[in-house]
């Protein structure tokens, strides 16, 4: 794990939210050929495509695959991340885009983006919650989310990267939970809530426990000289 003590954990505060921050990480560190698991409707595969890169979108939804393949010039496919229809190194970068907590072998499908990527693996997922009271429904709503599966701490994502062997590896926290929001409905105004949130940014001494999601990139250290070379 030298590497990991090499990288340690930072926190980021995402501009204008998680998918600002999505976009800017892909165009800083994604190559020039893309696989984007778990595309949904398109939204990434399209902003991936304007950058000027060859991608191409999979889903394992019928219905988010065709739509996606309209929005994208025929751009994605139907398939599942645990068998990925490509041979092995087929592209730069394949993102995972808050798609391994919705599977049941997360290691699988992580194993199956490593085989066909040569240079890197781009990772979103939810951290794991610390706030309480999940049964009041007054939480923020990752963490309610019935399609999920598991959540994330920094411990279980360096047990799954070394499952797959790989040690050359970044994490960081983003796009923070504004706790106060969460009780809206009791009917306190809103520039309230928002100064209340500010507050409690500003006087946490572990503010990484309102940071919602992990973001991991993965380098592959023999895939990054054959991109270079």
């Amino acid at each position: 794990m030298e590497a990991a003590r090499r990288n340690p954990d930072r926190t980021v505060l995402a501009p204008r939210g998680s998918g600002k921050f999505k976009k800017t990480k892909l165009l800083g560190l994604a190559g020039q050929s893309v696989a984007v698991i778990g595309c949904g409707k398109g939204k990434y595969l399209e902003f991936v495509l304007a950058s000027g890169r060859k991608a191409v979108g999979l889903d394992i939804s019928p219905v988010c695959a065709a739509e996606a393949h309209a929005r994208c010039a025929g751009r994605a496919v139907l398939a599942d991340a645990l068998v990925l229809p490509f041979p092995d190194n087929s592209f730069d970068t394949v993102t995972l885009w808050d798609i391994l907590e919705h599977l049941h072998d997360d290691c699988a499908a992580l194993r199956e983006s490593l085989r066909v990527a040569r240079r890197n693996v781009l990772i979103s997922v939810p951290g794991e919650d610390s706030l309480p009271d999940h049964s009041s429904g007054l939480t923020f709503r990752t963490y309610i989310d019935p399609t999920h599966v598991r959540y994330y701490t920094r411990q279980r994502l360096e047990s799954l990267l070394s499952l797959c062997s790989q040690k050359d590896y970044t994490v960081e926290r983003f796009d923070r939970v504004r706790p106060a929001l969460m009780y809206r409905r009791i009917g306190i105004p809103r520039p309230v809530l928002s100064l209340l949130d500010r507050l409690l940014w500003l006087l946490s001494s572990k503010s990484d426990r309102f940071m919602r999601n992990y973001f991991v990139e993965v380098r592959l250290r023999a895939g990054r000289e054959i991109v270079e070379q």
